[in-house]
Formats: structure tokens, C-alpha cells, sequence
């Protein structure tokens, strides 16, 4: 990891390529530990400037280029860049055959039989219940983050509220006798951030 005293700008020059790496969305950026990211194979270098972090290639021989960055959260991002530059030629086609003309005696092809998609199996109560209690730990882990920037627990709201959606829609494919004690604890659970549990009734509605 190497930190540039002053901020750069993107150039191509002999010997040397620069790309200016970039967090979507915006807002997330504050949860990204760059001190800690790693770029792989060597030849690839993560500089990090005023302006924020650039990757910075000995030359365009290094692709593909793996970079890892980890959050505050314990998770892990990670970036590929690669291919070889420019189209591959296309390979020759070897000639095809004439299609035969029908013959009047040929019966008519059966119309394709359109299946309906099958329905996803049932959950076993336990399988969901495992599920809550992990949720609960994973809201936990942000017990910690109140006092952080805006920026960074409106990141941590919407986070969660997939999670709640995941846990939620393992709920509905339990069947009906246990399945309302499970949604009473998803309730107690998601009662601590209702702001994730409001996003989350979103993502199912």
C-alpha cells in the first residue's frame, strides 16, 4: 500500500497506468478500510490520495487484476479488471448444409408444451428459526456504529433490511401451523431497527 502526498489524475504513459478506483454508492465509502485493501497479481499497487484511492499497473501485461478491499463490517469487496485487450478473431464457419425443402406428406412439428414454473419447496421450521437468530446476531454487530457518520448508518439500515427480506421470505415457505410463532420473533428480532424492518416490508411487497 503506498500513500501519494498529493492528489493525482489518471494518465497513460510508458511504463505505467493509473485508474481511479470509485465507491457506488457514494455514501458507502466511509465503511471501506483502504489501509488494509491488497491488489493482486504483482505488478498492481493501491496508491491512496487526497482525492481518494487509485490503482496504479505497471503495464497492461499484469491483467487480470484482482483487488480486495475489507469493511468495517468484517465483509469483504472485491474489483477484477481483465482480458486480453482488443477483439479475438473470429474463427472460421465451416459451410452449412442446404435446408431440404418440406414435402407435402411431412406432418406439422407438435407447438413446444409450456410448463408453469414449479413451486419452491417448503422450509423446514428449524431452517428459518437458524435463520432468525443470525439475523439477530447480525444486527448486533452494528450495535456498536449508532454514533457513526449519517452517511454510514443509512449504509448500515439498508443492509440489514435484506437481510430481514432473506429471513422473511424463508418465513413464508414454512408451513402454516409454525409459521405464525415464527413471524411473531421476526417481530420481536426486527423490532430493534424498524427503519430496516420498513425497507424490508418493501422489498416484499
Amino acid at each position: 500500500m503506498t500513500r501519494a502526498p498529493d492528489a493525482r489524475k489518471p494518465k497513460l504513459h510508458a511504463g505505467c497506468v493509473e485508474i481511479e478506483l470509485r465507491v457506488d454508492p457514494p455514501a458507502a465509502a466511509g465503511e471501506l478500510v483502504w489501509e488494509r485493501a491488497s491488489s493482486t497479481p504483482q505488478g498492481a499497487q493501491i496508491v491512496l490520495t487526497e482525492e481518494g484511492p487509485w490503482l496504479r499497473l505497471d503495464s497492461f501485461s499484469v491483467f487480470p487484476v484482482r483487488v480486495t478491499v475489507p469493511t468495517q463490517g468484517g465483509e469483504t469487496l472485491e474489483l477484477v479488471l481483465g482480458g486480453q485487450q482488443g477483439a479475438q478473431p473470429a474463427a472460421p464457419r465451416a459451410p452449412q448444409a442446404a435446408t431440404p425443402e418440406p414435402t407435402p406428406q411431412a406432418a406439422a412439428a407438435p407447438e413446444p408444451r409450456i410448463e408453469p414454473p414449479a413451486s419452491p419447496p417448503p422450509v423446514e421450521p428449524e431452517t428459518a428459526r437458524l435463520a432468525l437468530m443470525e439475523l439477530r446476531s447480525y444486527m448486533r454487530s452494528f450495535s456498536s456504529a449508532r454514533a457513526a457518520p449519517e452517511p454510514t448508518q443509512e449504509a448500515i439500515v439498508r443492509r440489514v433490511g435484506s437481510e430481514m427480506s432473506k429471513a422473511w421470505e424463508l418465513i413464508r415457505l414454512v408451513p402454516k401451523g409454525p409459521r405464525e410463532e415464527l413471524h411473531a420473533l421476526f417481530d420481536e428480532i426486527t423490532a430493534a431497527m424498524p427503519a430496516a424492518r420498513e425497507l424490508a416490508q418493501q422489498e416484499q411487497a
